[in-house]
């Protein structure tokens, strides 16, 4: 009967510490992942303060001296024209990076917006038509700044798949429902094609832990990726 109980009691004292340690796990996971978004965002800013400064000015200083040398050195028009095209692509790739570490249009524009600017560019650089449809009543969406945050890496997560999941058409709605705010993202992709797709088990457990932490919820089926957050998360920061 002694061994019985002294049995319980160490098994009852290591499922309260493994119960301890899975919580720890997650709160640092969490915290990394925070810190993580931190520093995108802060290098996000930089690239468009400081880099941007830097090619902006650069631009106009070769507009103006294509002006200048228009009567002057006219055989120098063509590799200035072509040093300003150089500094197109420049401001466009810093643009690139910048949305890519942390989207703009997600603080200044809201989220409806950067899944706009997001799904336009997915469009852009592959053959999949993709719809995004938001509900009216989410101009704008009234959502906190981190659980936006984590509606937009979801979609951009579901985005990423969908591409190496021979699909022609992607389906983003975004909606309120009572109580909650869903975002659901389907597409056509084929089953043959989905076996062959790479496992991205840390990848997942991390975005569903992320929309935990929100107090929501992330369903992942074939072809079909469902967040929900609860209503109480969507308030303005």
């Amino acid at each position: 009967m002694k061994l019985r109980r002294r049995r319980a009691r160490l098994h009852q004292s290591t499922r309260r510490r493994a119960t301890a340690r899975v919580s720890e796990l997650v709160t640092l996971t969490l915290y990394l992942q925070n810190l993580h978004d931190a520093r995108r965002a802060r290098l996000a800013r930089t690239l468009h303060d400081e880099m941007g400064a830097l090619l902006t000015s650069a631009k106009l200083d070769a507009a103006r001296l294509r002006s200048r040398l228009r009567d002057e050195l006219p055989q120098a028009l063509d590799r200035l024209g072509q040093l300003m095209h150089t500094l197109d692509d420049g401001i466009a790739l810093k643009r690139r990076i910048i949305d890519e570490l942390h989207p703009s249009a997600l603080d200044h524009l809201g989220l409806p917006v950067a899944l706009e600017t997001l799904v336009s560019a997915h469009a852009a650089h592959t053959h999949q038509l993709v719809h995004l449809d938001v509900s009216p009543d989410l101009h704008p969406v009234p959502l906190a700044r981190a659980a936006a945050l984590v509606m937009y890496r979801v979609a951009e997560y579901a985005i990423s798949q969908v591409v190496r999941a021979d699909a022609a058409r992607v389906w983003l709605t975004l909606q309120r429902m009572p109580g909650y705010l869903e975002l659901r993202v389907h597409d056509d992709g084929t089953a043959a094609a989905r076996r062959h797709l790479p496992r991205q088990a840390c990848a997942l457990a991390a975005l569903r832990l992320r929309v935990q932490a929100e107090g929501g919820e992330l369903q992942v089926g074939s072809g079909l990726l469902l967040a929900r957050l609860p209503v109480r998360t969507v308030a303005v920061d």
